[in-house]
């Protein structure tokens, strides 16, 4: 069962086209991270998950309902931390939570007890006094303390140091380990995307340009030296997706493909060609390759 599920989905403003035909599935129980350059629609893809605005085309279903239609239903079973949130700050970390926790009508005597323990957040103090840091992890704390189907965070680790980082992405994993819960968070931090999510999603200009699991892409996505045979090139190559290629010289070219390696080599081998070299590309490389204008 997927937790989202976007299908053909496009968002214009005016003649601004934000998204276009954006295909995403997010498995239920996943961690999941929407990657891809500043203007590419990860914000407007979070906002029309939320039900704040309707796609212009296209179907969108988040836990099994329509946003646009059940939106004041379904942000009951989500949690969210967007990228920049204000708090009053002159509310104690405690009265935060206990004024969210009157909006979605459950208790956060037992959350806070438990959740306390894992934040270590001073939550007798004002939010004046509280760092950027600790009010990030004040939004997650927040979150997480209704229990929520889904949690969305858009960029939730932008401009923490990485000691701050560590601990947030420590606590979500944990929590997404103890509820099965479902995550779904956009950033541009590659190492952090790497080291947490099941799945990924690049993104460019409006559109999702490649979806897999982390594993999956670093093992498929290599670079291979090959030679080819008189009257052969690259451009015969079937059956494979080719991102670029370099020419070597004396026929040989390096060439950087998305495909399991039995599959690659046979395509070469069917295109004249006799690989000479694999070599596996860091995950940042191949986001970049994908993402690249």
């Amino acid at each position: 069962m997927n937790a989202i599920e976007m299908i053909g989905v496009s968002k214009s403003y005016g003649q601004v086209r934000a998204l276009q035909d954006m295909c995403l599935s997010v498995p239920a129980g996943s961690i999941f991270g929407l990657m891809g350059p500043n203007g590419a629609g990860k914000t407007t893809s979070i906002k029309l998950m939320l039900g704040l605005m309707e796609p212009t085309a296209g179907s969108l279903t988040v836990l099994g309902s329509i946003p646009s239609g059940d939106g004041m239903v379904l942000r009951r079973r989500i949690g969210f931390v967007p990228e920049d949130f204000s708090l009053y700050p002159n509310m104690t970390g405690l009265e935060i939570l206990e004024f969210n926790a009157r909006l979605y009508g459950c208790s956060v005597d037992e959350n806070v007890r438990r959740l306390q323990t894992v934040f270590e957040l001073p939550l007798a103090r004002k939010i004046a006094t509280y760092s950027k840091g600790m009010r990030k992890l004040l939004g997650l704390y927040i979150a997480l303390s209704t229990e929520p189907e889904l949690l969305i965070l858009d960029e939730p680790t932008e401009g923490l140091d990485p000691m701050v980082r560590s601990h947030f992405l420590g606590v979500l994993a944990d929590e997404t380990a103890r509820r099965n819960l479902t995550v779904f968070f956009s950033s541009h931090i590659l190492s952090e995307v790497e080291k947490i999510c099941d799945t990924v999603a690049f993104m460019r200009f409006g559109r999702t340009v490649l979806q897999d699991s982390v594993e999956s892409i670093k093992e498929r996505y290599r670079v291979y030296t090959v030679r080819f045979g008189a009257g052969h090139s690259p451009r015969d190559v079937k059956n494979i997706v080719i991102q670029r290629e370099r020419a070597l010289g004396q026929d040989a070219w390096d060439i950087e493909a998305l495909a399991d390696q039995e599959q690659a080599r046979t395509a070469f081998a069917d295109a004249g060609g006799t690989v000479l070299n694999v070599q596996s590309l860091p995950f940042d490389e191949i986001f970049l390759r994908f993402v690249e204008a």
